[in-house]
């Protein structure tokens, strides 16, 4: 007895881009794509635990099953960051303001996030290591060394990216 099965084109493109059917990874794309562009069919829903799918049910409240990223709850990490070092720091902090020129370069302590420059930090006593990002892609690493004595106050000029003046010069004529 013999059992003739009919399989459509789409089926089988579909199929071999999903990875049913021995094919090359380039292949599969290919078929896929042919596939998603000539066939009628909506989608296919294949469901994985912790990753979003928008066609099954959310078993999570409503506030945190949208499709779109939403705002986390609680204060920004840099406003964490600066508490940790607070505490840290505990009664024999210093006083640290850092600043930078230009103004607005994102600031890292010790690998945190602390914000943008000017930033007010207290700090434990020692070695902390600074990194800024300025607002044109300039970018700067130092040591910053802390004793006790009193606040401390740090002005980092970042060195430029990027050429102020740019200077045509004319071929050399002969």
């Amino acid at each position: 007895m013999t059992t003739k099965a009919t399989i459509s084109t789409t089926g089988l493109l579909l199929a071999a881009s999903l990875g049913m059917l021995p094919a090359l990874p380039a292949h599969a794309q290919a078929a896929g794509e042919y596939a998603g562009a000539t066939s009628g069919m909506a989608s296919v829903t294949v469901s994985r635990p912790g990753v979003f799918n928008p066609s099954v049910p959310a078993s999570r409240p409503p506030s945190t099953s949208s499709a779109h990223l939403s705002k986390p709850a609680g204060p920004p990490p840099e406003v964490l960051n600066r508490e940790w070092f607070r505490q840290q720091a505990g009664k024999t902090g210093i006083e640290a303001h850092l600043a930078s020129e230009p103004a607005g370069a994102s600031l890292w302590v010790d690998g945190r996030f602390v914000g943008r420059t000017p930033v007010e930090l207290l700090l434990p006593a020692g070695r902390h290591q600074v990194r800024l990002l300025g607002p044109h892609q300039e970018y700067l690493e130092s040591t910053l060394e802390l004793r006790a004595g009193g606040p401390t106050r740090m002005l980092y000029r970042l060195p430029s990216a990027y050429p102020a003046v740019v200077q045509a010069l004319a071929p050399h004529e002969k």
